[in-house]
């Protein structure tokens, strides 16, 4: 079976990056390069991040000459054929807001492509986003695309058979025979340049021109405005998306958590509260005619285990199905997305799973018994945590953005047995609710907790809490 690569042009590409690597990473491309020509902002972080989960390199750039973008980018090409070799039959070089688009899979347009060098994929222009760029998704902001008719889409990217590498693998590149170069229905192109005819069939580039310059020049955004038709068929490749963004999210949190805890480690004191020592005119030693005493202050590991949030007392933790009082219960689709279902046969396992504390019966964490994450309308969460309000001693509400609005809920006890192996919450220390030093006296004594139970932590924290822990773990915001 053939094998491909994917190499990706980047400076400073932050907000688009994570979403494009997870897409290509979908499309099962064997290696992706990340080529990054110097960024100074999180790009680089978020390809090595990357890397923990897929086949994905960061290979940095450094060059001492001034190069404009046309000469940068010709480099930088040049590079990814270097780098690649023959190891993968196929290459395919693009920017940050190019996202390849097969029809149906990767390896049938590989299939498709016969014995022919290379496939002229063309660009397929994407307007202006309903929504400020850069946006949590891309793909889900711009629904609305240029016709096929739009002057640009003529523009194409060489997807090129690397035995004929080392060549220029640009279209404008009069390197390969036109003869030799397939559209992506297998069909042979008629010419190749600037003006190669457009051909959507079996593949396009999706190009997202807003979420590469948001604050491109009037003239431009005119120009770029294309909301001549919608087009939502990107969006069926968000579920195999979805799934790899949990793990890269995964990798990134526990990074951040990670030199949380080095910095814990080597200074406790950190998560200790600022109190005012009621002894500080006690001195630490002092002699008398018939006694003599020496002060022996605790060291900050031991305070730690006098913190109330270090060490919270056990509580009974419960699992419950979610029904709305009409009898509906809410169930987890294959999307991980919770939808009610009236059906009185429905498996056990297709049921959503609420878990709470009796400690903290307000903080509710949903799950799923049929192995599919859940997966909130607002996509902000990992493991999703939400808190309710009770309405009466039975009902409830979900307070948060979850998409249930006002519906009433009970809970209905499971017949089956479920693990329920979670730590206990710590208590408030603020009466804004758990400060970042509180968190920290917490995570210190559980180091090795789940994310989840990071999440139901975290919904405890005041808002100057989170703004703390923010700064201090960036890679949690998803999680604030």
């Amino acid at each position: 079976m053939p094998s491909a690569a994917c190499a990706v042009l980047t400076h400073n590409a932050t907000p688009l990056l994570k979403e494009w690597l997870l897409w290509h990473l979908a499309l099962g491309f064997e290696r992706i390069l990340v080529l990054d020509a110097g960024s100074t902002d999180e790009t680089q972080a978020v390809a090595l991040a990357a890397e923990h989960i897929g086949p994905v390199e960061l290979h940095e750039f450094v060059s001492g000459d001034e190069l404009s973008p046309e000469e940068l980018r010709k480099t930088l090409t040049a590079e990814a054929a270097r780098l690649v070799g023959q190891e993968q039959n196929w290459l395919l070089v693009l920017d940050v807001d190019e996202f390849l688009d097969p029809e149906t899979t990767l390896e049938n347009l590989l299939a498709t492509a016969g014995d022919a060098d290379a496939i002229a994929i063309n660009w397929c222009i994407y307007g202006k986003p309903l929504k400020p760029v850069p946006a949590p998704s891309v793909i889900q902001a711009s629904p609305y695309r240029s016709a096929v008719t739009f002057p640009d889409n003529r523009m194409a990217r060489l997807l090129v058979r690397t035995k004929k590498l080392p060549t220029s693998i640009d279209v404008l590149s009069l390197d390969l025979s036109p003869e030799r170069i397939v559209h992506p229905d297998g069909t042979p192109v008629d010419r190749i340049g600037p003006g190669v005819a457009v051909s959507w069939k079996g593949a396009r580039i999706l190009h997202y021109v807003w979420a590469g310059d948001p604050d491109m020049p009037h003239h431009l955004a005119d120009h770029y405005f294309c909301r001549d038709e919608e087009d939502l068929s990107p969006r069926r490749r968000l579920p195999d998306v979805s799934m790899i963004r949990h793990d890269l999210m995964d990798t990134q949190a526990y990074r951040g958590l990670e030199n949380l805890l080095q910095s814990l480690t080597q200074e406790p004191a950190l998560a200790l509260p600022e109190l005012p020592d009621a002894g500080s005119s006690m001195p630490d030693h002092r002699q008398h005619e018939q006694f003599s005493f020496h002060r022996i202050r605790p060291s900050a590991e031991e305070r730690l285990l006098l913190t109330p949030q270090s060490a919270p007392l056990p509580t009974r933790t419960r699992a419950c199905f979610i029904q709305d009082v009409t009898g509906d219960f809410l169930v987890v689709g294959t999307d991980g997305s919770p939808r009610f279902s009236s059906d009185p046969n429905i498996k056990t396992t297709d049921k959503l799973v609420g878990i709470y504390q009796d400690s903290h019966p307000e903080i509710v964490m949903l799950s799923s018994l049929n192995g599919h994450p859940v997966q909130l309308a607002n996509q902000s969460l990992l493991r999703p945590v939400l808190t309710i309000r009770w309405i009466e001693a039975e009902t409830f509400i979900f307070e948060d953005d979850s998409g249930f609005g006002d519906t009433l809920f009970q809970f209905v006890p499971t017949e089956e047995a479920i693990s329920l192996d979670l730590p206990a919450l710590p208590a408030p220390d603020t009466t804004a609710g758990l400060s970042f030093k509180g968190f920290c006296a917490w995570f210190i004594r559980h180091p090795h907790c789940a994310l989840r139970d990071v999440a139901r932590v975290i919904v405890l924290l005041s808002e100057m809490g989170r703004k703390d822990l923010g700064n201090a773990v960036p890679e949690l915001q998803t999680f604030l």
